[in-house]
């Protein structure tokens, strides 16, 4: 009996969050992160070509790449946390610049694909046309993990 309260307080301590950082720095740091213009616009563009160029050439690796350059979950995680703390500036403003990134990423997609030489359907271009449930789990707990990030608080030096 004594060892599963030792493998309790141990594993309890493993999966502990503690509050690291001010709950006010956590918000000011989502409520950046929905902000789209300048950086963030350029990089989203370039993300989508990227991604686009993965799907071309059938490369996983360029399609994974671009997914963690692009700045597209900053407005999700706003929404998100926009609904959790009941902020209506907060919620507004995630899908507003959600669905102007959305457009975006539309936009730049559609002109590579329009000027892309190459006219062959990959592998890889094929299975991203199908959603599945496991898609949405993958959005799912990439967004809970950069949540995490968010309200860990950075190394001090």
């Amino acid at each position: 009996m004594k060892s599963w309260r030792v493998l309790q307080k141990y594993l309890s301590l493993q999966i502990h969050i503690n509050k690291e950082e001010a709950e006010n720095e956590t918000y000011l740091e989502i409520k950046d992160g929905t902000v789209f213009k300048g950086y963030n616009l350029w990089i989203l563009g370039f993300a989508m070509v990227i991604a686009c160029i993965g799907l071309t050439t059938d490369s996983l690796s360029a399609v994974i790449g671009a997914m963690l350059i692009s700045p597209l979950m900053g407005p999700i995680i706003g929404l998100a946390f926009g609904l959790a703390i009941n902020d209506r500036g907060l919620k507004i403003q995630g899908i507003k610049n959600w669905l102007l990134m959305t457009l975006v990423c539309l936009v730049s997609a559609t002109i590579y694909f329009l000027i892309n030489p190459f006219d062959n359907s990959t592998d890889m271009l094929e299975t991203f046309k199908q959603a599945i449930i496991f898609d949405i789990f993958l959005a799912f707990f990439g967004g809970m993990a950069g949540f995490i990030g968010i309200i860990k608080k950075k190394e001090q030096k």
